[in-house]
């Protein structure tokens, strides 16, 4: 008889424990997944329509900014001197009697984003559309940031904007894009015509544009001024705004020996 109550204590004892572990458990449980997954509060502001928006006219403008430098040798306008002024566009000399003078990376970076700073706000229209939907928006100052790496620009913007509708409010403080253009390769490629043109600076290697052509799949178009040329790099690997992209910039020869 004591044995059966031995029995049946260590019986009660037993269920008591893992009644006692598995509430353990659910609760654990429980808790784990309200920390994981916290409700959206109601009446929450979407950020994304907002950063996709910003982000598209990031790129179109920064496309319009590419396409810019491309046309004057590296700057907006108006261009620096020494330029020289070809069908209404100046463009600018990488190389002027007997030395260069060509524009580093650094220089069109801060080109580019002086151009997003300009016209960015343009593309962005007020944010009407936001507006429309009962949003109140405002913003802070645009300060862009660009890399000129060979195959791509990268853009990358930190532009506060804050979304109110009623109680619920959200900041939306960066945002970032690329364009697929080859402008630093084109550059290291002028850059090395550079130093081929100090070693000759009467004349124009024209086996230089046709080596780095044929290396690098460009093509090259020049026109002749008397001591001026006009050289156009034409990448038809890459288009931007669904044109070939294209960069020219000047030389000035110096004086035949």
């Amino acid at each position: 008889m004591l044995a059966k109550r031995g029995q049946i204590t260590t019986f009660l004892i037993v269920g008591v424990v893992l009644l006692f572990v598995t509430g353990l458990v659910i609760y654990v449980r429980n808790v784990t997944v309200k920390e994981t997954i916290k409700p959206t509060p109601a009446g929450a502001i979407e950020t994304a329509p907002l950063k996709n928006y910003v982000e598209s006219c990031l790129k179109s403008v920064g496309e319009d900014a590419i396409i810019q430098v491309g046309r004057t040798g590296g700057f907006m306008e108006p261009v620096p001197l020494p330029s020289m002024t070809y069908n209404n566009t100046d463009i600018y000399y990488w190389y002027y009697i007997n030395q260069t003078i060509s524009p580093s990376k650094d220089v069109i970076e801060n080109e580019i984003s002086n151009y997003l700073r300009l016209y960015l706000e343009d593309c962005l229209a007020d944010f009407t559309n936001f507006k429309a939907q009962g949003y109140n928006i405002t913003t802070g100052s645009i300060l862009p940031n660009v890399t000129i790496a060979s195959d791509k620009v990268s853009l990358r913007l930190n532009y506060p904007v804050m979304m109110k509708r009623g109680t619920a409010t959200a900041v939306v403080p960066d945002y970032e894009t690329s364009v697929s253009v080859r402008l630093g390769k084109i550059i290291d490629v002028v850059e090395i015509l550079m130093s081929s043109q100090n070693e000759t600076p009467e004349m124009l290697c024209l086996s230089c544009l046709t080596l780095q052509a044929v290396l690098n799949n460009f093509k090259f178009e020049n026109k002749y001024f008397d001591d001026m040329e006009l050289i156009k790099i034409v990448d038809n690997l890459v288009t931007v705004k669904n044109q070939p992209y294209e960069f020219s910039y000047a030389v000035k020869l110096g004086p035949l020996k």
